[in-house]
């Protein structure tokens, strides 16, 4: 029985130690990526490291951190922390932990932050009046399946947000979105009500989103948003379908 336990503390130092010392541009050679994710700049050794550029589907992230947790290896699964740093070409920064085996990828505990006005250039029509403010999510559960998940739970809200009308900044309050996985797609619907008083929802797969919305009026909203809603054409104040390619 001790000769066993001899074995089995000899493997695990032998796994921690690989995992310390190989250097991580060598043990990404033996990675399957993707076609569409490509890595560049890999410094650092596999169990900490980082990587200069992520090419995903045309989308670049830079300075990406990872941290393996060794203790991992001996479940048959690698556990890493990731952090994604500031960068002038990051869209996104935060943190999240990793958790990946042959059949399963999950993430826990994201926490990705973006500015309101970077998003807004991805929406199929571009906004009439300046934005501002910061859009946080915090996802507690993702697990990656078909078309995009198999489970997610988690909410994204506007922090700070503001539209410019004329000369003044007006605050659009609180803003907060559900997110869940409904028949494999990530859906976000925005918790009603709302000072602005919208009502909005969406689904999204790898490479598209599909969503409504509807301006309502809100007693709450402030005075020069409540002129612009009361001026709006019936049509507009109907409920608008809106589809984003990735």
């Amino acid at each position: 029985m001790k000769l066993v336990f001899a074995v089995v503390g000899c493997v695990f130092l032998f796994l921690i130690a690989l995992v310390v010392t190989v250097p991580a541009r060598f043990a990404l050679q033996f990675v399957p990526l993707p076609p569409a994710v490509q890595i560049g700049g890999v410094e650092g050794t596999l169990w900490r490291g980082e990587a200069d550029t992520v090419l995903v589907e045309g989308t670049m992230l830079r300075n990406l951190n990872w941290q393996v947790q060794p203790l991992s290896l001996l479940t048959g699964r690698v556990v890493a922390d990731i952090e994604l740093g500031e960068h002038v070409d990051n869209l996104l920064i935060g943190s999240g932990r990793v958790r990946a085996s042959r059949n399963e990828l999950e993430v826990a505990n994201l926490q990705l932050e973006a500015r309101l006005v970077d998003l807004a250039a991805f929406a199929p029509q571009p906004s009439p009046f300046p934005l501002r403010g910061d859009v946080v999510l915090n996802m507690t559960t993702f697990v990656l399946g078909q078309p995009l998940c198999a489970q997610a739970n988690g909410q994204v809200e506007l922090v700070g947000g503001a539209m410019q009308v004329g000369q003044a900044w007006e605050d659009l309050g609180a803003l907060e979105a559900t997110i869940g996985c409904d028949s494999g797609y990530l859906t976000a619907e925005l918790v009603e009500p709302n000072t602005v008083g919208l009502r909005a929802s969406m689904r999204a797969s790898m490479n598209s989103a599909d969503g409504e919305f509807q301006i309502l009026q809100s007693a709450e909203a402030p005075r020069s948003i409540r002129n612009l809603v009361s001026v709006l054409p019936q049509q507009a104040r109907q409920r608008q379908r809106f589809s984003v390619r990735f």
